[in-house]
């Protein structure tokens, strides 16, 4: 049996612009480095490419995901001992710090 892991459990990364115009994007952006990021022009095409609000929203939703997380884990090593499947979310942020989309992989 495998135990969940919990702590590695949420990765983020990656920043793109949102001018539908641009196709600006940096898929190696680690979320560590995000804060670099917050009000920072687009090297194409002069957009905000991280708000602070977005970059707020960001990070709560990763702190719901990693006790979401936990949770599991803690009743699937205590009660379940099953093996838990990973799944891959993408999603985009509007100006406003709005999740515009959510795709599954």
């Amino acid at each position: 049996m495998k135990n969940c892991k919990n702590d590695n459990d949420v990765i983020i990364s990656g920043i793109k612009c949102d001018n539908p115009e641009c196709g600006f994007k940096d898929m190696t952006v680690k979320f560590e480095d995000y804060p670099e990021w917050v009000n920072k022009s687009c090297p194409w095409c002069g957009e905000n490419l991280l708000t602070k609000r977005c970059y707020k929203r960001i990070k709560k939703m990763k702190r719901k995901i990693e006790r979401w997380n936990a949770i599991v884990a803690f009743i699937n090593n205590t009660f379940l001992h099953k093996e838990i499947a990973t799944q891959e979310v993408y999603t985009n942020c509007d100006k406003n710090g709005r999740i515009k989309d959510i795709k599954l992989r």
